[in-house]
């Protein structure tokens, strides 16, 4: 069964100008690892629009994966937890999968 991977991103006001280059080195390492995992992007980095409520976030990603347990393998993956914190102090990030 297909598993999303939903990411809910928010900028962090004032990183530093070395977090700034921590998150840059992130962006550009995740796509790969994703593609390792057997992930594809859905959409990455894009704008929403509130139909009913309140939007809580600034962009989002959708990654779409085999299942279930192919997020958990990729979110609880060694590579992963190595990069993740380069993301420390510029954006806040919010993870959820659905699955269906």
């Amino acid at each position: 069964m297909t598993a999303l991977a939903i990411f809910e991103v928010s900028q962090i006001e004032n990183p530093t100008i070395e977090q700034i280059k921590d998150y840059e080195i992130y962006r550009s390492l995740v796509p790969d690892l994703i593609k390792e995992h057997n992930g594809k992007y859905l959409i990455r980095g894009g704008n929403a629009q509130s139909l009913e409520g309140v939007l809580p976030a600034a962009r989002w990603h959708v990654i779409e994966f085999e299942s279930v347990d192919a997020v958990n393998k990729f979110w609880q993956s060694d590579e992963y937890q190595r990069i993740k914190g380069l993301r420390a102090g510029v954006v806040s990030v919010r993870a959820v999968i659905v699955s269906g």
